[in-house]
């Protein structure tokens, strides 16, 4: 048995949050996947294996085709500027 305060940790990777606010700062870019993140440096390399969701802090002025898990917010946030989810 194996005793201690970070024994127990988790080996799976987590789901890394990104907020819209986050990807309105990507202003030549229409279509949104998790590679696109990855190259601007929004989340790290391991998101590809761990995934990503999209959440709906802030705000998003134009519309962009969104390529990954959003939540209901972020969904109604993106429709209403114009965009879609796929």
């Amino acid at each position: 048995l194996i005793r201690g305060k970070s024994k127990n940790k988790s080996v799976y990777p987590k789901v890394q949050p990104i907020n819209l606010s986050d990807l309105d700062r990507l202003k030549n870019v229409s279509e949104i996947d998790i590679r696109v993140l990855i190259k601007n440096g929004f989340v790290r390399e391991d998101a590809i294996k761990a995934g990503v969701k999209l959440l709906g802090f802030g705000e998003i002025t134009r519309a962009v085709t969104v390529k990954l898990p959003v939540s209901k917010v972020a969904r109604k946030k993106i429709e209403k500027a114009g965009g879609k989810i796929v």
